[in-house]
């Protein structure tokens, strides 16, 4: 049977470039770092990225690669839960840059799951009293 183009559309050239380049030792992730000047209610926070995020279809798809090689695809998760995409991180006292970087660090060291959707949220708590 063949994937239906529209709930299955092919990933763009570009896409396809990032993925085939991505490896353990040159991960193809953008990170980002916003600071917040206090504690975020995670509640709130995933109650955002629902109303924000999930419209736009990517969010919710994977990418699936045919057994022979062929061109990737996205396709709908059907395990999709958004909770696997928001994780609590507290920063070890005193809280500041050094312990915020050593986190991050590893965290942009690490590769996404490849069968989910390829983007995921950490919120960092206790840092300088903020998140």
């Amino acid at each position: 049977m063949r994937p239906d183009p529209l709930s299955s559309p092919p990933l763009s050239a570009v896409d396809y470039a990032w993925l085939r380049m991505d490896d353990p030792t040159n991960l193809m992730m953008i990170n980002g770092v916003l600071v917040m000047e206090g504690p975020v209610d995670l509640g709130r926070l995933r109650e955002v990225m629902v109303k924000r995020l999930l419209p736009i279809p990517r969010f919710r798809q994977r990418v699936a690669t045919p057994p022979k090689g062929g061109w990737p695809r996205w396709e709908a998760d059907p395990d999709f839960d958004i909770d696997h995409h928001l994780t609590p991180v507290t920063l070890p006292e005193p809280g500041d840059d050094a312990e915020l970087r050593a986190v991050i660090e590893g965290l942009a060291s690490a590769p996404l799951d490849p069968t989910r959707p390829l983007w995921h949220f950490h919120a960092i708590a206790n840092y300088r009293g903020g998140t």
